[in-house]
């Protein structure tokens, strides 16, 4: 996982201005890319823990001691601490309390995010897509993507998805969220929601975004706080 967080070649040529080697064009297919996001938050950490809810419909909590509860996308539970190497699946016939507890603070977590309305330029729903009988067995035995890392600054929120998916929510309503792709010669994805709720989702090797000094800064801003608080050095 961090070496895929400070993979971030991507990010320091964009904030330097350096070309990168074979750039996208506008019209990339990436632009419909499946970005997954926080759309919702709830933040109770000073007696809880923060909760959250993704664009596929995963609804999590980070406890205030480091636990975590989410469902996947198949609506089934998992619970990661310390001492798991892997996120386990659980329900409610799991007989360790403080378990159960924390369970049960997920259900009502999960029916306070049902009432709330996704922030404003990421209310965007994911593409759907048919999935065999074969696929959605093997879709409920994975724990899917969910929050492992987050922190409050005095500018923003800052959200570190278990696949590399790093999200700040500024403060003054401005939202910026890169996501790891396949393709060696373009491997971050960008979406940035401005402050006025627009939303440009594209490669970040497209020659035009260096010209963007709104979205620079953002990016330093990114880099300089993730290396702060979570102490990946080289992003």
């Amino acid at each position: 996982y961090q070496r895929r967080v400070r993979d971030s070649q991507p990010v320091n040529c964009l904030v330097s201005g350096t070309p990168l080697e074979d750039p996208l064009s506008s019209s990339s297919s990436y632009s419909s890319i499946n970005v997954l996001w926080l759309s919702k938050w709830v933040d109770y950490s000073q007696k809880y823990g923060l909760g959250y809810t993704l664009r596929d419909g995963t609804v999590g909590v980070v406890f205030e001691d480091g636990t975590k509860v989410w469902n996947n996308s198949m609506m089934c539970t998992y619970y990661s601490d310390s001492s798991d190497t892997v996120p386990r699946k659980v329900d409610t016939s799991i007989t360790e309390k403080r378990i159960q507890k924390r369970i049960t603070l997920h259900v009502h977590f999960n029916e306070y995010l049902s009432r709330c309305t996704a922030s404003a330029g990421l209310e965007m729903d994911l593409e759907n897509h048919t999935t065999t009988g074969q696929q959605q067995q093997e879709l409920q035995q994975t724990p899917g993507v969910y929050l492992i890392l987050w922190t409050r600054t005095k500018d923003s929120l800052l959200f570190i998805l278990s696949d590399g998916t790093i999200q700040v929510n500024f403060f003054d309503h401005a939202k910026l969220i890169t996501t790891l792709t396949k393709d060696e010669n373009s491997p971050l994805f960008i979406t940035y929601v401005n402050k006025q709720g627009e939303r440009l989702q594209t490669a970040v090797s497209v020659p035009q975004l260096r010209h963007s000094t709104e979205l620079i800064t953002r990016l330093k801003y990114m880099r300089e706080n993730i290396s702060h608080y979570f102490g990946f050095q080289s992003l």
